[in-house]
């Protein structure tokens, strides 16, 4: 898939992002945190691929984005999954959280992540995984045909 094509849904993500997440994951992941609710559906698919658990990471996104009771997860790898990233706020606020709480080894997977807030996520997670990585930002919502609920 091209940075220019779209995908037809969450549904189609979640295919493709589980398709390449265990090429991408060297090693075992503990579990699947899905970055809010409505990042379940993909995060879910991404979990049964990877034969782990998921869990949701409460979310309040917003001006002030808030992080709600972070699962234990002291000394294990977690794999943050999210319907994509747009500016990278809620993935660095997540990011903070789990390694505040202990986490050994933390990665990111998104259908999308532009260029920009990859390299500033950089720093918070050991690796970022994701199928489009435009040079600009646009909302999420661009990046897929149907509309996101």
């Amino acid at each position: 898939m091209t940075a220019s094509q779209r995908f037809v849904d969450l549904e189609h993500a979640a295919r493709e992002l589980a398709a390449v997440v265990p090429l991408r994951v060297d090693g075992r992941i503990d579990f699947v945190l899905a970055l809010g609710d409505k990042a379940s559906s993909i995060a879910g698919v991404v979990a049964q691929q990877m034969e782990c658990d998921c869990l949701v990471l409460p979310i309040a996104r917003g001006d002030a984005p808030m992080i709600g009771t972070v699962p234990d997860c002291a000394g294990r790898s977690v794999l943050v999954v999210d319907r994509g990233v747009e500016t990278g706020q809620a993935a660095m606020l997540a990011a903070g959280a789990l390694r505040g709480a202990g986490v050994a080894r933390l990665l990111l997977a998104v259908p999308v992540c532009p260029r920009q807030a990859e390299w500033t996520l950089a720093g918070a997670y050991d690796d970022i995984i994701a199928l489009q990585r435009p040079l600009g930002r646009r909302s999420l919502q661009w990046h897929f045909s149907a509309p996101l609920e």
